[in-house]
């Protein structure tokens, strides 16, 4: 919403490079600390981790947009819709 649609691709590359680290860092603690796995935390970081799938783009317009179709498109339809459904409505 602040940056324009084309920023979006350095957004998804900043996200998956942290998704990675992130994984990289859940191994490496589970290995190095004692009682790490299956605690508290270990689940608190497994769900922020996989939290962050849902901010890359192409996940995100293909589970709630499917196939590839964009948001300014989406949008447009359900503006359609719903002025649609308004001038329905009044008779």
């Amino acid at each position: 919403m602040t940056v324009d649609v084309h920023g979006d691709i350095y957004f998804d590359i900043v996200t998956i490079i942290s998704l990675i680290a992130f994984t990289f860092e859940i191994i490496i603690t589970v290995i190095v600390k004692e009682g790490y796995l299956w605690s508290f935390f270990f689940f608190l970081d497994i769900i922020s981790t996989i939290s962050l799938i849902l901010d890359i783009n192409i996940v995100t317009n293909e589970l709630f947009y499917g196939s590839g179709a964009s948001n300014i498109t989406s949008t447009a339809s359900l503006a359609r819709a719903g002025r649609a459904g308004r001038v329905g409505s009044k008779y």
